[in-house]
């Protein structure tokens, strides 16, 4: 039996939604808690436990107070990030270590693109006002046409940019933290890549 490409995609959109409408030949199948990308745990109805303050990272937990704000730094100081460097608020790992989802350095390589949060686009840059990813996260998207791991959102400083010696060019997106790929080194905008 074979589904036309629009039935398939009507499903998955049920699915997502958690909803069945009546009459429909669709399955609850509930929701589980999903992590969120400041650390949280989301249990599908957009609140946070006094256990999901808990297992965060800075302890606030995100919830669903509209003033709270996701965390946009993960270090005030080289100790933070542990092994590597704190540069305007963001680690900048030393290899073999690489970006947590925390936003601290770890030894515990990223995931592909998607369970990153990013979105694989064929196409060989990604879109205006979003970030790319690592090379291993482009990899993951495929490697026969042109393909590129997008970030929509990634922590860090705007004014971020990474130096290989004197050349400029712009940080790459790690389990949704801004950092430079191996070899290069961090610098604000403004002040350039010459020393």
């Amino acid at each position: 039996m074979s589904r036309s490409p629009k039935t398939s995609f009507c499903f998955v959109v049920i699915a997502l939604s958690g909803a069945c409408m009546t009459g429909s030949a669709c399955t609850d199948f509930g929701t589980s808690p999903v992590p969120t990308p400041d650390g949280t745990v989301d249990a599908g109805d957009g609140a946070t436990t006094d256990e999901d303050a808990a297992s965060s990272p800075d302890g606030s937990g995100g919830g669903s107070d509209a003033t709270s704000e996701p965390r946009s730094t993960a270090c005030t100081g080289d100790d933070e990030c542990n092994p590597g460097a704190c540069v305007q608020g963001v680690c900048i790992c030393n290899a073999p270590h690489w970006v947590q989802p925390d936003g601290k350095c770890g030894s515990t390589e990223p995931p592909d693109c998607e369970p990153q949060g990013g979105t694989c686009r064929q196409q060989e840059a990604c879109e205006a006002g979003e970030t790319e990813g690592s090379g291993p996260a482009n990899m993951s998207c495929g490697d026969l046409r042109p393909a590129v791991c997008c970030f929509a959102e990634c922590k860090g400083p705007a004014d971020l940019i990474c130096c290989l010696g004197d050349v400029p060019s712009s940080p790459v997106c790690v389990n949704g933290w801004k950092t430079c790929v191996e070899g290069n080194r961090a610098a604000k905008a403004d002040e350039g890549c010459i020393q």
